[in-house]
């Protein structure tokens, strides 16, 4: 079963790692990459987030990268194609040996974040021992099965979906809108709150899965665990995305408004009757 997993591999056991430590900022987003050899990895390469000149004189640096060629420079944003010969040890294997496809790479000071789409669950776990054995770090943190098609691949459920393509049929995100979260509520036959919820909780689904990549960070313990458990090592648990646990605060269930109002009420009744019964007690002092 094809697979996509998003990996994050540390700048220092990848390509530029040079250039990502010395100029913090920087920023690459891999545009189409090749490995013609077990040697010899050739991206496309965008890099933003630091002056253009500065980052070529870096680059030229970097014992990683044997050629950098500017391809375009709209503005502050340069296009490099790319030659690397050093740290692409993981990345070589995924492409030549596993016959990976890199279909969404960026890289930060923070770590490089792959979206790896693989023809089988087996060449992850295969990806996963190649590195343990190779003294490589390869934290797996997200997969989906390819058979989950897009709604999968994007962490949605099915509500989720249906509601989303509602709102884009009824013309909610249109501009202007064409329904009212009011309107588009009632025709979905649920109350303005939960509409609210469900539509943030598929915006923030949509947001993590296919724009950001890459956003937990982790200790080196609990991502070891959590690859080991991704990647099918130490259980049996196969396919579902990864998610991250909540606290024991946050586990707690949310109790619903109409629970807190509820609440409120009889805080306030039993204050009252503390306090008329305090009244009457000084009342009866008095008299007495």
């Amino acid at each position: 079963m094809a697979t996509i997993a998003e990996i994050r591999i540390p700048t220092d056991q990848f390509a530029l790692h040079h250039t990502l430590t010395t100029l913090e900022d920087a920023r690459f987003e891999i545009e189409r990459i090749v490995a013609h050899d077990q040697e010899h990895v050739m991206p496309y390469v965008w890099a933003t987030g630091v002056d253009p000149d500065e980052l070529e004189r870096v680059v030229e640096d970097d014992p990683s990268v044997e050629v950098a060629e500017q391809l375009a420079r709209p503005g502050e944003t340069v296009l490099y194609q790319m030659k690397w010969i050093g740290s692409t040890e993981a990345l070589i294997h995924i492409l030549v040996e596993e016959e990976g496809t890199v279909l969404a790479a960026e890289g930060t000071h923070e770590g490089w974040f792959l979206r790896v789409l693989f023809p089988a669950r087996e060449a992850l776990s295969r990806t996963y021992d190649f590195c343990r054995g190779n003294g490589l770090s390869l934290d797996v943190q997200r997969i989906y099965n390819v058979d989950d098609g897009k709604q999968g691949r994007f962490g949605l459920t099915e509500r989720q979906k249906s509601t989303l393509t509602a709102a884009y049929e009824h013309g909610y995100y249109g501009v202007p809108r064409e329904v009212s979260l009011s309107e588009l509520a009632e025709e979905l036959d649920v109350s303005h709150q939960a509409l609210s919820e469900r539509l943030r909780r598929s915006h923030r689904a949509l947001v993590e899965n296919a724009v950001i990549i890459g956003e937990e960070s982790t200790t080196p313990a609990t991502a070891d665990r959590r690859s080991r458990d991704a990647a099918g090592l130490d259980t049996n648990r196969v396919g579902a995305p990864l998610t991250r646990r909540p606290s024991a605060a946050r586990r707690r269930p949310r109790r619903s408004a109409r629970v807190r109002r509820r609440e409120r009420r009889s805080g306030r009744a039993s204050l009252e009757r503390r306090s008329r019964t305090s009244t009457a007690v000084r009342t009866s002092s008095i008299e007495k």
